[in-house]
Formats: C-alpha cells, sequence, structure tokens
C-alpha cells in the first residue's frame, strides 16, 4: 500500500488552534515560518477571507502549518560563515491620561517585560517600547505614585467578535460590563446609546 502522507515532494501539515494572546507572526515563529509564508498560503485561505488581519486570530481558530522543508547551503570547509534570521519586532504604545483624561506627561516610569527593565519618561503621556514579539505581558510602575499596571499583550480578540467588540469598548472608557463575548452588556449599551 502507498504511504501518500510520507511522499516525497508532498506537503504535510499539522494543525495549530489558536490560544488566547497568540498571533500568526507568534505562530510562525514557533514553527521556523515567516508569517506571510503561512498566512498567504492556500491552506489557509479560508482563514485569510474569515479574519481579513494575522493579528486579529481568536481562540479556537486554526492555522495549517506546512512541515518546514530543509535549506542546503553549499559552504567552504573550515570557513566561517554567517546566516542571519531577521524578526519583526513589535511596539507597544500606552498613552495614561488623568481622570479628566489629560495627558500624563513627565512622569518617571518603569516598563518590565520578560524579565527586561525600560526605564523612560511620558511624554504626552505615552509610553512607547519596542518590545519582543513573544511578549505576554508589560508591567508598568510609576515610582512616584506608586501605581503598578499589568497589561496582558495580544488578548484582545478580532474586532468582528462580540467578545473583541466589547474589550475594546471597554479600553475606551464603555465598561463596566461583563465581556463574555455571548452578548452585548452595559458597556455596550452606553456606547450605542
Amino acid at each position: 500500500m502507498l504511504d501518500r502522507k510520507n511522499e516525497p515532494g508532498r506537503a504535510r501539515m499539522k494543525k495549530h488552534t489558536v490560544q488566547q494572546g497568540e498571533d500568526l507572526e507568534q505562530i510562525a515563529q514557533s514553527h521556523g515560518f515567516k508569517p506571510d509564508t503561512l498566512w498567504n498560503h492556500a491552506v489557509n485561505e479560508g482563514l485569510k477571507r474569515r479574519r481579513n488581519d494575522a493579528h486579529m486570530l481568536n481562540p479556537g481558530d486554526i492555522v495549517d502549518i506546512l512541515d518546514v522543508r530543509v535549506k542546503h547551503e553549499k559552504c567552504a570547509a573550515g570557513a566561517r560563515h554567517k546566516f542571519e534570521i531577521t524578526r519583526k519586532q513589535a511596539f507597544l504604545r500606552l498613552q495614561f491620561l488623568d481622570g479628566e483624561e489629560e495627558p500624563l506627561s513627565g512622569l518617571d516610569f518603569e516598563l518590565e517585560m520578560d524579565g527586561d527593565v525600560h526605564f523612560g519618561v511620558t511624554d504626552d503621556g505615552m509610553i512607547e517600547q519596542e518590545i519582543p514579539r513573544t511578549a505576554k505581558q508589560a508591567k508598568v510602575t510609576f515610582p512616584g505614585t506608586g501605581e503598578v499596571y499589568l497589561v496582558k499583550l495580544g488578548h484582545l480578540d478580532s474586532d468582528d467578535s462580540v467578545s473583541g467588540a466589547q474589550h475594546r469598548l471597554a479600553n475606551l472608557g464603555f465598561g463596566p460590563g461583563r465581556h463574555d463575548g455571548e452578548r452585548w452588556h452595559s458597556c455596550a449599551k452606553r456606547a450605542t446609546g
């Protein structure tokens, strides 16, 4: 019997179920691909049509992952060779406002992610920092006031889902209310009148 799964030249796949906080760049990187390779491959056409944006996947979405093909490079023996992999970084942009929605400018801050700490001063209430794509959480501390904020990174569902819309409305100040992804509660009612 012919085993078509292991036939030479035939692409094999595994399926990756998206977890909360994941986006295609993280998934692709963890499997040895560039995001565009997976996103633009025909096997993921249905996902691409449903989501329109590789950064807006929902938990439970399925990404088909092709087997990595080994690439061979001819190199002179005994010589030193340098190979580089380029990976995109992400940027974290946060703006802090006071009770009157005025920017909190000129505040010293500490931004901690994955054990690295960055120090700075807010400019027009903004903190902007290049961060690793794999960062899952940021901790912002304002030493002068003692305030500490924990920010989950990449945890918004797509904007075409109820839970994604609910969380975006809450982030804009239309809350509180339950953000269960099942129905519109007080946060959506306040925003939509």
